[in-house]
């Protein structure tokens, strides 16, 4: 066999292989007896396999990217998250503080509820159904209608909704 043929053997073959063919027992063992420059480039690939080896089992185990994309999203959205409950959790002594201070306020003033600015608020009227004189709306089978009127003339709501009377 030729030098050349046996070292793309030697680079291309197993570990187990190659121990097989230098301790004498292997196919390839006759050519590494009498060749010391093969039997010496199996030797280093050897040496370099088990050194490698070495290396691999000294190493973190391997990651996933997919799997640190997830934990660094999930602590991220964790991270996130706590700024808002820390933001909250001083927001709510504060307004429930500025709600105290305003109550106390108005009533230290004497402003009565009637006394505040702007027009008073009027309650839409609602009827119960969507018959009259001024309503032209049939509700399809199954359903109702309620009318609520505004203080727009030119808008009135209509809402169906199922179920009979009295729900």
């Amino acid at each position: 066999m030729e030098c050349e043929r046996m070292l793309e053997i030697i680079v291309e073959a197993d570990p187990p292989t190659l121990e097989d063919g230098l301790s004498g027992n292997g196919e390839h063992a006759g050519h590494l007896k009498v060749c010391p420059g093969c039997a010496d480039a199996a030797r280093a690939v050897l040496a370099l396999n088990a050194s490698l080896v070495e290396e691999l089992a000294a190493e973190k185990p391997f990651t996933p990217l997919d799997l640190a994309l997830r934990a660094a999203a999930a602590e991220a959205e964790r991270r996130r998250t706590a700024g808002r409950r820390r933001v909250w959790r001083g927001l709510v002594p504060l307004a429930a503080a500025a709600s105290v201070a305003g109550l106390l306020a108005i009533r230290s003033v004497g402003i009565s509820p009637d006394g505040l600015p702007g027009e008073a608020y009027e309650r839409p009227m609602i009827m119960a159904s969507a018959t009259g004189p001024e309503t032209d709306v049939t509700a399809p089978e199954g359903t109702n209608v309620a009318v609520f009127r505004t203080p727009n003339p030119d808008i009135v709501v209509y809402w169906f909704y199922r179920g009979g009377e009295g729900r």
